[in-house]
């Protein structure tokens, strides 16, 4: 995969929307740091990786599921380090161009600045996507569930 090898990583998740239109996700690292990258196929052949900025590197940042409802049309998440912890966080790509990660909202005011997690994103065609995770998970431990057009 084109800009990985010199990284180091590797792929955690893998989507494909249709044959020869696919995303990859994962991260390497700098030092102890994680840093989360994605690649994408299209028509065929893979783009060069690229990191997800908002996304580290940082001591935990765990980009690793991800779920594509149409060519260049994907939703990856997990968690990126914040202040006091870890936070769920997305990162989408649209028209074909990977945006930053950002916190879910509300999972913050949720989990009282604990860390949070998504542990799981499914975006079917021409859908929202739906996401599932952990709160609090240093605390008693508790699971969302979260949906978005």
């Amino acid at each position: 995969m084109p800009g990985t090898l010199r990284l180091g990583g590797r792929i955690d998740q893998l989507d494909c929307a249709a044959a020869g239109a696919c995303s990859a996700a994962g991260s390497f690292y700098v030092g102890q740091q994680a840093q989360p990258f994605v690649s994408t196929e299209e028509n065929g052949t893979w783009h060069k990786a690229q990191t997800i900025t908002g996304a580290g590197p940082g001591p935990s940042p765990a980009l690793d599921s991800l779920s594509c409802r149409a060519a260049g049309s994907c939703v990856l998440a997990g968690a990126i380090a914040a202040p006091g912890g870890i936070q769920a966080a997305t990162a989408a790509q649209v028209n074909g161009r990977w945006g930053p990660a950002r916190a879910l909202p509300g999972v913050r005011t949720l989990d009282r600045g604990h860390n949070s997690a998504i542990d799981a994103v499914f975006c079917p065609a021409r859908s929202r996507c739906t996401a599932v995770g952990s709160f609090g998970i240093l605390v008693s431990g508790k699971l969302f569930v979260t949906a978005q057009r």
